[in-house]
């Protein structure tokens, strides 16, 4: 029995990080998530990035980075506030004004479980 080997890895090119779906979610949450941010207080900046996929197609990408607000859980001002969802996107959950809180990054660490950003304010 054979191996087949995979189109990109035999063109030695890097495979996508993202799907063409994946991004098409994103850049539909964007009001949301400006709107989220503006609820916590925070002015949303956005940022726009090319996505390229292996079949030459390219996509923009935009992003929400919530700056200058209050955590929803603890009430504190923060430079960086993230989106963290109650019911997890992983497990059906969406980005909505109902599902979704902006919190600082201690407090999203908590919620989480993970010291990912353990000591950045």
């Amino acid at each position: 029995m054979t191996l087949k080997s995979y189109t990109p890895l035999k063109a030695r090119k890097p495979l996508n990080r993202m799907s063409l779906n994946k991004v098409v979610d994103l850049n539909g949450q964007v009001n949301t998530r400006i709107a989220l941010c503006q609820r916590a207080g925070g002015k949303p900046q956005l940022r726009t990035r090319i996505i390229k996929f292996n079949n030459g197609t390219e996509m923009f990408l935009t992003t929400v980075i919530c700056t200058n607000g209050y955590c929803e859980e603890c009430g504190r001002f923060f430079r960086i506030l993230d989106c963290h969802e109650k019911f997890e996107r992983g497990k059906g959950g969406k980005v909505s004004m109902e599902n979704s809180v902006i919190l600082c990054r201690p407090c999203h660490n908590k919620k989480k479980g993970s010291p990912m950003w353990s000591g950045m304010e």
